[in-house]
């Protein structure tokens, strides 16, 4: 992209609705995520034309958005279960686990003007 900047509406997103199982947050409950099943991909593709638009990288059990186009969040339709993106935030500023006071952190560094939120997920063990 010659350095340009990502259009405000592209980029990286992850799991705000933790109910999305397309998203998913939680790489500590199951340990093969880490050992066996620690990564995949699940690319999306434009109807008709099947350009790719984005897609979900899941890596050890958490999964990451991310859109080559303009979804709509805007739109109530962003939130509709056919949409592997939806409940996102973009481009958060970093995201953590905590479970029993203990605290896991990803930090994130974006070279834009746009607000980025943290993401906490507070863990349970059942």
């Amino acid at each position: 992209m010659n350095r340009a900047a990502w259009p405000a509406t592209w980029g990286l997103c992850v799991a705000a609705d933790v109910a999305n199982p397309e998203l998913k947050f939680d790489p500590f409950s199951r340990i093969d995520t880490v050992t066996d099943d620690w990564w995949g991909v699940t690319p999306m593709l434009k109807n008709g034309d099947q350009t790719l638009i984005g897609g979900v990288v899941e890596l050890a059990g958490v999964g990451f958005g991310l859109s080559l186009y303009n979804p709509g969040r805007e739109l109530a339709e962003f939130n509709l279960p056919a949409n592997p993106l939806r409940g996102s935030m973009q481009r958060p500023s970093s995201m953590a686990w905590e479970l029993k006071g203990v605290r896991k952190q990803i930090n994130f560094t974006w070279d834009d003007h746009h607000e980025h939120k943290n993401i906490t997920y507070t863990m349970q063990r059942l």
